[in-house]
């Protein structure tokens, strides 16, 4: 009789320590908030890189795929890069 007991309780177990660990999680992202560090990832290219790199691209002279293997990045963070500009530009003027 034990034994169906223990079985029954492990589930309950497991989701009392899951509201656990997000609790806690929740605890420090707050706490890293407010202390300003709430970052995320960091980015692959720096501004200076990313304005090198939309230069590079509004010239014509290499295609994002240069361009990815030139700055050591994937072609989604070139495309994120220029549609980033676009935006900028866009909303600029």
């Amino acid at each position: 009789m034990l034994e169906i007991v223990s079985y029954d309780v492990l589930p309950a177990n497991k989701c009392v320590c899951g509201l656990v660990t997000r609790m806690r999680t929740r605890e420090g992202m707050k706490v890293a908030k407010a202390k300003g560090r709430l970052l995320g990832k960091k980015p692959k290219l720096t501004p200076r890189q990313e304005a090198h790199l939309i230069a590079l691209h509004e010239a014509g002279e290499h295609t994002t795929s240069e361009l990815a293997e030139l700055f050591g990045v994937a072609r989604s963070t070139v495309y994120r890069a220029v549609e980033r500009d676009r935006a900028r530009t866009t909303a600029a003027g």
